[in-house]
């Protein structure tokens, strides 16, 4: 996996501030490297998204 970099009023990672969900569900689908292993990155990219929606 990646690093995951934080730009500050851009984004984390691929994520970027004001994706739409059907944005964010690409990315993670995209992102198969992402969700190998536990899966823990993406996990709490995931809730932090699916909390504000």
């Amino acid at each position: 996996m990646d690093e995951i970099i934080i730009t500050p009023h851009v984004g984390i990672g691929p994520f970027l501030l004001g994706m739409s969900k059907p944005e964010v569900d690409q990315v993670f689908l995209d992102l198969v490297d992402w969700r190998l292993n536990d899966g823990i990155a993406a996990s709490y990219i995931k809730m932090l998204y699916h909390s504000r929606t």
